[in-house]
């Protein structure tokens, strides 16, 4: 079950607004542009990675994150059928049913109160409310596109009659059912596309027409029941493309000349900006935006390298990847980040070191926050007694620590990743100690002999608190 009380996280997830857009765009910590310290690096975060629930099949994937850490997608195998998977913030995780004829469904997206969207390999498309019920929206026979839900519930798609195939933007409520949303022009054969839509109804996405030579992409937005295109791109792309809209109306699309995609942002004072991904042109796909500004995009990658995620705290400077803000030692690579939240939790999928490459796994990243210090063992030597040296931690507080072969990520006992989790993979348990009044304490082990050469890494946790410690690698 999604969600059981809606009214409730309808209210609690409402934003409130700023009294100065640009403001809060410009000024702001991991804000659209951070002139706030603007000759200044952003402070990035550091993440813990987290696999979905793994159980006993070969593909799984996580689509989309809500506000409230409620994570949606699908486990699968191959041959087999595609089963709605929801992974809650406490770890828990539940199949969501389908309703009858659907067979087998990926959940692709879930809003603050818990409804949520999908797929099924054929057919028409399902929507579950936040009780989890399933409905199958029977879309007369025409080929359906859906792609954004908000917090009312409203999905944003589109429809094709394949007598023409011409598509028709659209938004789908489960009380007002279809409202088609007009084209550019209603006397030709426009193709048009909603691809997202914030709280307040606002709708972007494409609108394909004639030029005169060829047909031409070019970003749109509606507002109010009306269309409107958005200010040409700076390289003028042949095909553009508006795909997110947060909830002060900035907007992430992407643009493409058959030669390459990049991602731009377009501001509400009219600037439209390209953003550096680093990687010289290689196509890269614009996944998701957040109220503050944050945007998540992925490359495929080639061979070599395989998926990357990007993602910009910063516009006017490079993406930063995914990968390098994963705790020392993770086993991860081949990383594609579908969703992001408010929150800069991610989800999406990759590969595990030592799975075979057909397996897939859905993954959480979420950022965590130390708050107090593990130092390195001293001497730091295998086959001698080793001191561990905790600092800052709260007073007189219990203190477990705990090591691991991988960087990555595990729930807390009694704590959601809204909170804190830890960032090894597997963590065992080394010792439980108390912190002096000083909020500092030690704890001596002995580092057998064989561990000579081999790599740790080491954390403390209070679990009363939901508190972690730095992350500490060790090679002894």
């Amino acid at each position: 079950m999604l969600n059981r009380d809606r009214d409730r996280q309808r209210s609690a997830g409402c934003h409130v607004r700023t009294a100065n857009v640009m403001c809060a765009l410009l000024c702001g910590v991991g804000g659209m542009l951070g002139f706030g310290r603007a000759l200044a690096q952003p402070v990035l975060p550091e993440y813990a990675i987290l696999q979905s629930p793994d159980v006993g099949k070969t593909l799984g994937t996580l689509r989309d994150i809500s506000d409230p850490g409620i994570a949606v997608g699908s486990e699968d195998q191959i041959g087999g059928q595609l089963t709605p998977l929801v992974v809650y913030p406490d770890g828990r995780f539940e199949f969501l049913d389908l309703p009858p004829g659907a067979a087998g469904a990926t959940v692709l997206g879930v809003n603050e109160v818990g409804e949520a969207f999908g797929d099924p390999p054929t057919g028409d498309w399902i929507f579950w409310e936040a009780s989890g019920e399933p409905h199958l929206v029977d879309t007369d026979g025409l080929r359906h596109d859906f792609n954004a839900i908000n917090a009312h519930g409203e999905v944003a798609g589109g429809l094709q009659d394949p007598s023409t195939y011409i598509w028709t933007a659209i938004v789908w409520s489960l009380d007002n059912g279809v409202r088609t949303l007009p084209d550019l022009d209603p006397n030709s054969d426009v193709y048009a596309f909603a691809r997202g839509i914030n709280d307040d109804g606002l709708v972007v996405g494409r609108a394909d027409y004639w030029d005169g030579t060829r047909y031409a992409s070019r970003a749109v937005l509606w507002r109010d029941g009306e269309i409107s295109q958005l200010p040409q791109t700076p390289r003028e792309k042949f095909a553009e493309t508006a795909l997110h809209i947060n909830r002060d109306g900035v907007i992430l699309g992407e643009g493409s000349t058959g030669g390459g995609r990049t991602l731009f942002v377009w501001l509400p004072d009219g600037r439209v900006l390209e953003l550096d991904d680093g990687l010289q042109g290689k196509d890269v796909s614009a996944n998701g935006l957040t109220d503050s500004g944050v945007v998540l995009g992925s490359n495929p990658g080639n061979g070599t390298t395989g998926s990357i995620t990007l993602v910009w705290f910063d516009l006017r400077r490079r993406a930063v990847q995914l990968q390098t803000m994963l705790p020392p030692q993770h086993q991860w690579h081949d990383l594609t980040g579908w969703g992001i939240n408010n929150l800069n939790q991610i989800a999406g999928q990759g590969r595990i070191v030592g799975r075979p490459l057909t397996e897939l796994r859905g993954f959480i990243a979420t950022p965590v926050t130390p708050t107090f210090t593990l130092h390195h063992p001293v001497p730091g030597q295998a086959g001698e007694v080793n001191t561990f040296t905790i600092e800052g931690a709260p007073p007189n507080t219990e203190i477990v620590l705990v090591a691991g072969l991988h960087g990555g990520g595990a729930y807390i006992p009694g704590c959601t990743t809204l909170d804190n989790v830890l960032q090894i993979d597997n963590p065992q348990f080394l010792g439980r100690v108390r912190s002096d009044a000083n909020g500092n304490v030690t704890l001596r082990r002995k580092v057998p002999a064989s561990h000579a050469g081999k790599t740790y890494v080491f954390q403390a946790v209070i679990p009363s608190q939901c508190a972690i410690s730095t992350l500490m690698e060790q090679t002894f």
